[in-house]
């Protein structure tokens, strides 16, 4: 599963600096870091000097044909007859097939804006979030969003670089849940009906932000 020495990388950015796919061999392995030669851009022929806040979305192919999926960034350099840069070896967990539809989901309370189908606003916090959808509260007497209603949201996301990244999308609720009858809130679950591509990727790279700051606490 995991990347192997003389495997190749194509791999994306969150920066508008190195925009494009960029292609870089596995040179070598040690425990906490998968060591590359310095990326090539592979439309452009220029090298990507990414900088170590940067968010890599880094793919690959094994032999069987199946392709591999996972976050990383940059968290070392080092020179041993080539320059390599080294990246944070991901958990197998972290990794994901072609095969998978699951995301990385990770627990956050954001404020999110809710338009129901029916015209009505509120305001809730979300209490987990992914790139297929998220999960979050309202009032147990508020009873205007229904299971498998199309709602309108929109949220922002706080992200390490100080930036702050607005998000629309149109959902479905696949899920009510409320302990019982005395509880204070319901947990409304949705999964993403309309989201753009790139709203989506901000989103998965808010997940992998965010789960870097949850290990290390």
């Amino acid at each position: 599963m995991f990347p192997t020495i003389n495997d190749t990388l194509i791999i994306q950015t969150d920066s508008a600096n190195h925009p494009g796919d960029y292609k870089a061999r596995v040179l070598d392995l040690d425990d906490t870091h998968i060591w590359i030669e310095i990326p090539l851009n592979h439309d452009t022929g220029k090298y990507g000097i990414f900088v170590n806040t940067e968010v890599l979305q880094i793919r690959y192919s094994k032999h069987e044909g199946t392709v591999f999926q996972f976050m990383s960034n940059i968290v070392a350099r080092k020179e041993a007859g080539v320059r390599m840069f080294g990246i944070r070896k991901p958990a197998a967990e972290d990794i994901r097939s072609s095969h998978q539809r699951s995301f990385l989901r990770v627990n956050a309370e954001l404020e999110i804006a809710v338009r129901t189908s029916s015209g009505q606003k509120l305001l809730a916090i979300t209490e987990d979030i992914s790139g297929g959808g998220m999960s979050f509260t309202v009032p147990t007497q508020n009873e205007t969003i229904q299971l498998e209603e199309q709602i309108h949201c929109w949220m922002v996301a706080p992200f390490r670089n100080g930036e702050y990244e607005h998000i629309p999308f149109v959902a479905e609720v696949i899920r009510i849940v409320q302990e019982d009858e005395f509880a204070a809130k319901r947990l409304i679950m949705i999964k993403f009906h309309q989201i753009s591509a790139s709203d989506q990727q901000k989103i998965i790279r808010f997940c992998f932000e965010r789960q870097l700051v949850q290990r290390r606490v």
